[in-house]
Parts: structure tokens; sequence; C-alpha cells
């Protein structure tokens, strides 16, 4: 199936035409595959086509060519294309569009085919500086396991990309494209271009058209939008195929491989052996012939026949030694092969032992696994640790929203403790400032009462009582003496109540 067709204009950036050029070259470059490089033509510098625009502009129209107007006078885009499609097939493009519309006029074209990403054989994809990194002594990628964690926005530092591997087992997913540099402006004849706002699609129509791709009209959105949402879509998928890869075994899989490899060179071992015997029972016949060759040598009297027969010994001689040292090395090489190979296993057993150990002890610290748990593979282990930790995830969130109801209820609690605080205190202050007001006629009500009852006790005491406490001149006594004065004379109780 075709690609889409694109044509995105922006206005040139600074560093375009270094990027380009690849004068300056990213970290992203996958490299490019044999018969198949970049393209890169330069017809016109920024500063140079400035220069020839305002030049032109002010020969034809008399006037100097306005700042804003420079500013806006080199756009670029970019072309989806395929392996196929050249540099001739890009400028066909603009030349259609000049024709229609005018100006398009290219000052700089570029044909990219170094960028892209990696597929491995379980078709998980492997986007360079997100997924896989070139370091100086190799590829290496960021764990499979860990990967998933990442957001499709996240760029992980150079020590996460851990894992080193060959990248002869990745298959190259090349991303070609074409960069075009280009003006509404065109200085040979002076004159710009014109395109109205519901014109522009036809750019995309016609680069569908010229290259024989997939015609989509470019709609009005949010181009980082779209973008944020297409990695979001690609790192779903990839999430998917990563995470059935490791439940069916992860490693173990490239291990079935890696020996399915090695069972074939095994076999051209075995083949190559076999071969290097029925050439060493050549060489035996050839010896008995080389014998008998010489005896007829030896009778042969005529020189030239002489001459000629050696000549054909000596030939299948040659023959035959090359073939055996043609084999001989085939079976050495097959044999480093193997020893490679058997290598490589190696390794991955042991990377896949330890991964195994690390999401077991993982597992045992969750609660999947009990404690002292056997290893467990770490494709049968991890949906059993994404479904603990998930567990947990929501029996804490259950935890937090009853802690933040109990505080509510505190605060709540605080809020009435607070009021009924208040209220006391208020009270407090009124009680306080009453005793403080009526301070002074409370002591004048009591001497009053007091005067009263030492007049009535004057009055009314016996005189043997008088004679008998002559003493009591105390006010408070004297008033105790009346009450039981009272309660034996006149049987009854004098009650003084305090007014407070």
């Amino acid at each position: 199936m075709p690609r889409s067709a694109t044509f995105s204009v922006t206005a040139a950036g600074a560093h375009s035409s270094a990027h380009n050029s690849r004068e300056e070259k990213p970290k992203y470059l996958i490299g490019t595959l044999p018969g198949s490089e970049n393209f890169y033509d330069l017809r016109y510098s920024d500063s140079d086509f400035l220069e020839l625009a305002a030049a032109k502009y002010k020969e034809t129209t008399g006037q100097k060519m306005q700042q804003k107007q420079k500013d806006a006078l080199i756009k670029e885009t970019v072309l989806s294309i395929e392996a196929h499609h050249t540099e001739a097939d890009v400028q066909k493009v603009f030349d259609e569009l000049a024709a229609k519309y005018g100006g398009h006029y290219v000052t700089e074209l570029s044909i990219h085919r170094d960028e892209g990403h990696f597929e491995d054989e379980n078709g998980i994809t492997y986007y360079p500086t997100k997924d896989i990194l070139k370091k100086e002594d190799g590829w290496y990628i960021v764990p499979l396991a860990e990967s998933i964690t990442h957001a499709s926005d996240y760029r992980p530092k150079g020590e996460e990309f851990s894992e080193k591997v060959d990248i002869n087992d990745f298959k190259p997913i090349h991303n070609i494209h074409a960069h075009v540099k280009f003006s509404m402006f065109n200085p040979d004849i002076g004159k710009t271009g014109r395109m109205k706002h519901n014109e522009l699609n036809d750019r995309i129509k016609t680069a569908a058209r010229v290259l024989k791709l997939k015609y989509e009209p470019e709609k009005k959105s949010d181009k980082r939008g779209n973008v944020t949402e297409v990695k979001s879509k690609h790192k779903a998928v990839r999430n998917e195929k990563v995470s059935n890869f490791l439940e069916s075994g992860g490693i173990s899989a490239n291990i079935r491989a890696k020996n399915r490899q090695i069972e074939q060179l095994e076999y051209n071992f075995r083949e190559a052996q076999k071969r290097i015997s029925s050439l060493q029972a050549l060489d035996v016949e050839q010896k008995k012939e080389l014998h008998r060759l010489n005896t007829e040598i030896n009778k042969t009297a005529d020189d030239e026949v002489k001459a000629q027969k050696i000549a054909e010994l000596e030939k299948k001689l040659t023959d035959s030694t090359e073939i055996a040292i043609q084999a001989q090395n085939a079976l050495l090489e097959a044999q480093n092969t193997i020893e490679s190979q058997k290598g490589v296993i190696e390794r991955l057993k042991a990377q896949n032992a330890e991964k195994d150990k690390s999401v077991t002890d993982i597992a045992v610290q969750v609660g999947v696994l009990p404690p002292e748990t056997p290893t467990f593979s770490a494709g049968l282990v991890a949906p059993k640790i994404a479904n603990a930790v998930e567990q947990l995830t929501v029996k804490a969130k259950e935890e937090t929203d009853q802690l933040v109801d109990m505080i509510a209820e505190l605060h709540s609690a605080i809020d009435h403790q607070d009021s009924d605080l208040l209220k006391i205190a208020h009270r407090q202050r009124e009680t306080l400032s009453y005793k403080r007001s009526t301070k002074e006629p409370y002591k004048t009500a009591v001497e009053r009462r007091n005067e009263v009852y030492k007049g009535r006790l004057e009055q009314n005491r016996p005189k043997q009582y008088a004679a008998a406490a002559p003493h009591k001149t105390d006010v408070q006594e004297a008033l105790a003496e009346i009450e039981r004065y009272n309660a034996q004379h006149l049987n009854k109780e004098l009650t003084i109540k305090d007014p407070c």
C-alpha cells in the first residue's frame, strides 16, 4: 500500500541546511542500505538567494524589498517518498505547481534515506534515542520490561540503554523523505506566485498524483497535538507487543532462535566434513593417477608429449589442493561461527536467569510469591506482579480517600469545638464583668444586713445569754448564736441566703 502524500510548509529554520546536508548528524540515524544513498543539491544558499531576490525585485518594481518580505521569502517542506523515487520526481512536483500557481522556486533539495527505526523478529519496534542507541562499542537497547513503564514522550538517558544487542538481528525500517527549500518569488522573472487559502491542499494532491501516493487532505488541527496522539498510539501498540512477548517467555524466544541457527550451522559443519572426506579420497586417487602418469612419462620418449602430460598432472594436482584448502577454510569458519553463536546463547541464558531472579524478587516483595520461592520465568510472573501492583495501588487509593474523609471530619469537629470554646469564653467574660460591676453593692448589702441583725440581737438577746457570751462581738458569731437561740426557743430556723 502506498504511503500518504505530505506537503506541510514551514518557515526555513536557521539550521535546516546543516541538517539537510548532514553537516550536522542527528543521533537517530540508522544508516542507509547498499546502493541507496542520501542526495543533496544546494542551488542557492539562503543569503545568496535573498540578495538575488532583492536585486531582481528592485529591478522589476523600482522599490526596495521590505524586511518582512525578506523574512518570509524562503519556505521549507517535507515530502514523503518511496525507495524508487529520485530527485527528478520531487522536482517534477514543484515544476507542476510553478506552472499552475507561479513561484515554487527550489533553492535546496535533499533526500534522506538514513532515518527510520528497527524491528525485531517479534515485530517489536525500536526507535533510535528512545528504545535503541548506538554507542562506541555497538548498539544497546532499553530492557523491554523497563521500556513499557516509560511515557510516550520520555527520552531515556544514556545509561538506561544497558542491554547490548547484535544489530544484525534487527530489520531496519527506513522513513525515506525529501526536504525542499523553496520560495514563492521567482527571481528569473521577478514575480511572486499566488495561492488562495482554499488552494493549499492542491499541493498535497499534486504530490500524490506525481509520486503516485495516497491523497489525504490536510485537516485543520493542532499539529503538535496530532504528533503527540500518533506517538501515544505507537507506544500503546509497542507496549502490547512487548507484554505479549514477555508473557510468552521473553528472552527464551531469542534463545530458541539462536539454537535454530546453531542447528543449521552444525548441519553445514557436518556437510563440510563429508566434503573434506570425499576430497581426501579424491586426493588418494589423484596420487595414484600421479604415479600412473609418472610411469607413462618415464616410458614416453617424445619430449613434447612428456611436457603435455606433466602439465596436465600439475593442473589436476593444483585443483585438488585448492579444493582441499577451500574446504578446510570453510570448516574452520563454520567452527568459529558455531562457537560464537554458542557464546551468544550462554550470554542470553545468563541474562534470562538474572532477569527471572529479579522478577522473582520483585514478586516476593509485592506479595505475589512467598519468600524462598524458586526462580520463575519473567514472562510467567510479570502479569502477576502487574496485578499485585494494581491491587496495591487501588488499596492505597482507598486508604488515602479514607484518610481524607477522616481529616475532613476532624476539621469539622475542631470548628465546632472552636465555636463552643468561643461561647464559653464569652460567658466567662460576661460573668467576670458582672461580678466586677456588682462587687461594691454586694458588700454594702451584707453590711446593712449585719447591722440589722446586730440591732435585733441587742434588742432581743436575753440578759442571761448576753451575760454568758459577753465576748461574742463578731457579727458572724453573733448571727450563729441567734440561730441557735431561735432553734431552741422559737422552734424555727433563721436562714440567711447569700444574694450572690
